[in-house]
C-alpha cells in the first residue's frame, strides 16, 4: 500500500512538472502570437487556463496523497506497536480454549450434544431474524425506487397539464410573433424592397404558422385533451400517495425487525443460559 502511494506521488509529481512546462511553453507561444490574430490569442489563453486548472487539480491530488502517506505510516506504526500485545493475548486465549474445552467436555459428558443443540437453536433463530432484515432492506429499496418513479411520472404529468392550461396564451404569443414577422415584410416593401430578406421572413412565417395551426383545436377537443391531461395527473398523484404509503410501511417494518434483531443479539447469552437450566 505504501509503495502504491509513493508510486502515485512520483507519477503525479511527474505529471505536474510536465504540465508546468507546458504552461510555460504556452505562455511563450502566447507572447509570440501577440502580433497575430485575436483568435490565436484567445486560443492560447484558453489552453493556458486549461493547463493551469489541471495543474491546480494535480497539486491538490499530490497534497491529499501526501496526507494519505503520513496517515498510512502512522496507522502502520501504531499497529506494529500493538501487534506484540495482540499476539500475546491471542496465544493466551488459544491455550486457555484448548485446555478448558477438553476439561469441560469431560465434565458435561452426555449433555454436550444437547447443549450444542440448544445453542444452535438460538443462533438459528437470530440468523432467521437477520435474513428477514435483509429481505426487508430489499423491500425498502424497491419501495424507494417505486416512490421515486411515481414522483417522476407525476411531475411529467404536471408539466403536461400545465402546458395545456397555458395553450391559449402560447397560441396567442405565436400569433403575435407571426404578425411581427408580417410587419417586417411590410417594412421591407415600404423601404428597400429587399426580396431576399422578405423571402427569409416569409419562410419563418410559414414554419411558425404550421406549428401554430397544429396547436389550434376545437373547444370540444381542447376540453377533452385538458381533461385527459388532468386525469393523467390525478392518477399519478394517487400513485405517488400509494407508493409513499408503501414506503412508510416498508420503513416501519424494517425498523421493527432491526430492533428485534438487536434485542435478540443482546439477549442471546441470557436466553441460552435460561434454556440450559432445563438440561
Amino acid at each position: 500500500m505504501s509503495d502504491n502511494v509513493e508510486n502515485n506521488l512520483r507519477t503525479l509529481k511527474g505529471r505536474l512538472q510536465t504540465i508546468e512546462e507546458a504552461i510555460e511553453k504556452k505562455a511563450i507561444e502566447k507572447n509570440e502570437y501577440l502580433k497575430t490574430s485575436q483568435e490565436e490569442i484567445i486560443k492560447k489563453t484558453k489552453e493556458i487556463e486549461k493547463k493551469t486548472k489541471e495543474k491546480n487539480t494535480l497539486k491538490g491530488d499530490i497534497t491529499n496523497l501526501e496526507k494519505i502517506r503520513i496517515e498510512i505510516n502512522q496507522i502502520s506504526d501504531a499497529y506494529k506497536q500493538g501487534l506484540k500485545s495482540i499476539q500475546k493475548d491471542t496465544t493466551e486465549i488459544e491455550n486457555y480454549l484448548s485446555l478448558k474445552e477438553s476439561m469441560l467436555e469431560i465434565a458435561v459428558k452426555d449433555k454436550k450434544d444437547k447443549i450444542i443443540s440448544k445453542i444452535q437453536e438460538v443462533d438459528e433463530s437470530i440468523h432467521n431474524i437477520n435474513e428477514e432484515v435483509k429481505a426487508l432492506e430489499k423491500a425498502l429499496q424497491t419501495a424507494q425506487e417505486g416512490y421515486r418513479d411515481a414522483k417522476v411520472n407525476r411531475d411529467k404529468s404536471q408539466i403536461n397539464y400545465n402546458s395545456f392550461k397555458a395553450k391559449q396564451k402560447d397560441i396567442e404569443d405565436k400569433l403575435k410573433k407571426l404578425k411581427d414577422l408580417k410587419q417586417l415584410i411590410v417594412k421591407e416593401e415600404d423601404g428597400n424592397n429587399n426580396t431576399t430578406n422578405m423571402y427569409f421572413f416569409i419562410q419563418d412565417i410559414k414554419m411558425l404558422f404550421e406549428e401554430t395551426k397544429s396547436d389550434i383545436l376545437s373547444v370540444e377537443d381542447f376540453k377533452q385533451k385538458l381533461l385527459e391531461a388532468w386525469n393523467g395527473l390525478d392518477a399519478n398523484e394517487m400513485s405517488v400517495r400509494a407508493k409513499e404509503s408503501l414506503l412508510e410501511e416498508a420503513k416501519k417494518k424494517l425498523n421493527e425487525k432491526q430492533k428485534a434483531l438487536e434485542t435478540a443479539r443482546k439477549d442471546r447469552n441470557q436466553l441460552i443460559l435460561e434454556i440450559l437450566k432445563t438440561i
